[in-house]
């Protein structure tokens, strides 16, 4: 380790682009004092940017000036992004020694490994985060009592960098503008995760968010501007979109039967409904235009909706959002609601938030491509639009909500880079690229009707359906059955919990579609980021520890029962004797059991409920494993399941306690974590033996690098994404159990993530942090 002879020279604040008094100035004076009173030779003064989720530095002596308003890091990342994120001051001796530090030569152009003693000491007003102080030295550490009086300097400066904060937001709201204009004509790359990692797209941007829907609904109600002549009447403009809605009802309905007559119904409602026309009708009659009282009365029942109080009246805010623009655009003739309503097939919408109803409502459009931005998208968003095969990235960077619509945009979904503005050269060859898949069946391509390794031994390979028009792409893709339906979505989609007979003609429509291959269905998945929204119970503080999966259908029993029964129903009714059931996120034996009582209670009551035609022969019964708790349970629960089904996205984030939608500890979400592998390994040695088949889904299963080590464990069924089946049959088909079974046995021995990378490789990193839950 490299040591310069002396500390690098205190740099002082920058002579130019300062003016006295400026906001700028007073941070420089402070990081300069403070650089003093410690001893250090750097000081930054890192405030949050509440947009964008990052530390930005904006005060800084000991760094070259042309770092300010530049260098940043999100929240949650090194030492100054922790001391943030948790709320307390953070120290090191060594800081290169740390784990996800930053790279000090990127202030000071000194050797990245010279040793150097840091802290960062959050900012705080009250609970909130403003920013956080950092410095650094050489050598000697921080000692408690300086850092102690470190929290004191900077609660006493904690007023001046909140105001500052404010200042530079002020500034960046006012600079809104231009920086959208100098957006449009820079060529830039934006880092993201693939949701579909095949998938490359061309269009232009789109945004579509709350704020700037409000500035269009805004713009129309401005009394001070006279509206365009009408091309319909207020009557025939409602009895068009009725007509328009109900035409999308349909065609969604032919292509996603779990959508039909669910996504529009509160809209067409709202358009019969007298109480809002009439209101419109009333002061059309009394002398005014049609945009400025369709406009009223629409914020007066949005405004009422919102607050209510309510939260499934809240919710409705947005029904009446949309019918307005639509009716607006209808009966103006305007197309400004075309990019809202994602109509417009050339372009690539920029998500800020959004629920499942708005997927399918851009999906029925033929939208390019949507990149999905920040939090606001859940992972079942994600799932579904991986489910509709719509090229989609999500990205962290909020500044793509600013950009104006109309920029060419590349989504590159093999890197999972957004491409703004990219050159002409770029945009031919992903047009080519577009062309050639065009028409395609499914991207990875058809699979032999058998899986075998390498010395012969049987694999088999089996689907993951989300959506029933999926079930398609597993019999195109040569799958050899359904391996995890996921019946969520409907009651995800619907307005109120989706009825029995409804529940009985979907699967229904499930088996049809795969008539003589198996299919496992799993019981209802809802709780932690699969919210029922008219449920209100769902809504807890902490979801992903709560009332979620069968802790919710045993919490509700008439819920479960139902689904039961229905599952019951499609079986009895298509004579099938190859469809098996499993619960998600059992914890227990006794709840599997509790779980397994209902089963039996529905198949003994079924009889009198219905007139069936025979009796309906009891499934195999399985389990997810998701939960740690079923890793010391392992071999009492193989002697109650007739199979496991090991969920390794929650089984990686329930072992490591890590959020995996949670950017801040994205990069503790590590699949070839040995206490992950080590876990995998006891239930499935508890399967081998007990004599139960064992299968993996989740993103560990596409991973080819982690294949030797499943089949060294006697893991033989995977449940994969259609289009993945091919690839994981050819990566199947080069591996012998014999290097397996070596390979297995070295990983069990690994102590260190770092031991487990150097007999793999590295894995895939972070690609399924992002990804939804099977």
């Amino acid at each position: 380790m490299s040591e310069p002879a002396t500390a690098p020279p205190l740099r002082p604040p920058a002579e130019g682009g300062l003016k006295a008094g400026s906001v700028d100035d007073v941070l420089q004076k402070i990081a300069a004092e403070m650089a003093a009173r410690w001893g250090a030779f750097l000081c930054g003064l890192l405030l949050f940017n509440d947009a964008s989720k990052r530390l930005v530095l904006r005060g800084c002596v000991g760094c070259p000036d042309e770092l300010r308003g530049r260098w940043h890091i999100h929240a949650g990342d090194g030492l100054a992004g922790a001391a943030f994120a948790e709320g307390v001051p953070l120290h090191s001796a060594d800081v290169a020694r740390e784990v996800g530090h930053v790279p000090v030569e990127q202030f000071f152009g000194q050797d990245a490994d010279a040793p150097c003693a840091e802290v960062a000491v959050p900012v705080l007003r009250g609970e909130e985060g403003v920013g956080v102080v950092l410095l650094l030295r050489w050598k000697e550490p921080f000692r408690p009592e300086e850092i102690n009086g470190l929290r004191a300097d900077v609660a006493r400066h904690a007023g001046t960098l909140e105001m500052a904060k404010a200042l530079y937001m002020a500034a960046a709201r006012d600079e809104s503008d231009g920086r959208r204009a100098s957006d449009a004509r820079s060529r830039r790359t934006v880092r993201g995760t693939a949701v579909t990692p095949r998938a490359v797209a061309f269009g232009v941007s789109s945004v579509v968010s709350r704020e700037r829907a409000g500035d269009l609904f805004a713009a129309f109600r401005d009394r001070r501007r006279t509206p365009p002549p009408p091309v319909r009447t207020f009557d025939e403009g409602v009895d068009y979109t009725i007509r328009q809605l109900e035409r999308y009802q349909e065609q969604i309905g032919e292509r996603l039967p779990e959508a039909a007559r669910l996504l529009f119904d509160a809209q067409i409602m709202i358009l019969r409904d007298e109480t809002f026309t009439g209101r419109v009708r009333k002061a059309v009659a009394e002398g005014d235009d049609i945009a400025h009282a369709l406009c009223d009365a629409a914020l007066e029942f949005t405004a009422f909706f919102r607050g209510s109080g309510v939260e499934y009246l809240a919710e409705k805010a947005q029904d009446m959002e949309d019918v307005a623009f639509r009716l607006l655009g209808n009966i103006y003739g305007a197309e400004a609601h075309e990019s809202l309503a994602g109509e417009d097939s050339g372009r690539i919408l920029l998500l800020g938030e959004c629920f499942p109803s708005d997927i399918f409502r851009f999906a029925h459009g033929g939208v390019r491509g949507i990149v999905l931005i920040g939090t606001g998208s859940t992972a079942h968003v994600t799932l579904l639009v991986k489910s509709l095969g719509i090229p989609a990235i999500l990205a962290e960077d909020a500044e793509l909500l600013r950009l104006p619509d109309g920029v060419p945009l590349v989504l590159n979904g093999p890197t999972g880079e957004i491409l703004v503005n990219p050159d002409k050269d770029v945009v031919r060859h992903v047009e080519e690229a577009v062309r050639k898949t065009r028409g395609v069946g499914a991207p990875g391509g058809r699979a032999r009707p058998e899986t075998l390794t390498r010395d012969g031994a049987r694999v088999h390979l089996l689907a993951n359906v989300n959506l029933l028009s999926e079930a398609g792409s597993a019999v195109a893709a040569n799958a050899e059955g359904v391996g995890l339906y996921r019946t969520e979505f409907p009651f995800l989609l619907h307005p109120a919990l989706p009825n029995e007979e409804d529940q009985v003609e979907l699967y229904g429509k499930l088996l049809d579609a795969v008539p003589d291959r198996p299919v496992t269905i799993r019981t209802l998945d809802v709780g932690g980021d699969k919210v029922l929204s008219y449920f209100q119970s769902t809504r807890e503080e902490n979801p992903a520890l709560g009332l979620r999966s069968t802790r919710f259908t045993l919490r509700y029993p008439y819920i479960f029962d139902q689904q039961l029964r229905a599952i019951f129903r499609a079986v009895q009714l298509r004579h099938r004797a190859d469809v098996s059931i499993m619960f998600p996120m059992i914890g227990s034996v006794e709840e599997f059991d509790a779980a397994v009582r209902r089963v039996d209670y529905c198949l003994e009551t079924l009889g009198t409920r219905y007139a069936l035609d025979g009796p309906v022969a009891r499934p195999a019964i399985g389990t997810m494993v998701e939960l740690p708790a079923l890793v010391h349970l392992a071999d009492a629960m193989a002697r109650r399941a007739a199979f496991f089904s090991i969920g390794t996205n929650d089984f990686i984030q329930y072992m490591l306690a890590v959020d995996r939608a949670n950017a801040a500890v994205r990069r503790y979400y590590i699949p070839h974590h040995p206490a992950v592998l080590h876990g995998i390994a006891r239930v499935a040695s508890a399967g081998v033996r007990a004599g139960i088949p064992v299968s993996v889904c989740g993103e560990m299963g596409h991973d080819p690098r982690f294949l030797p080590f499943f089949l060294g464990l006697g893991i033989r069924h995977f449940s994969l994404d259609p289009d993945r089946i091919a690839e994981v049959q050819e990566a199947v088909s080069r591996i012998s159990l014999d290097e397996a079974s070596r390979i297995t046995a070295r990983l069990l021995t690994c102590e260190t993530v770092s031991d487990v990378e150097r007999i793999l490789g590295r894995p895939a990193d972070d690609g399924a942090a992002a990804q939804p839950s099977p």
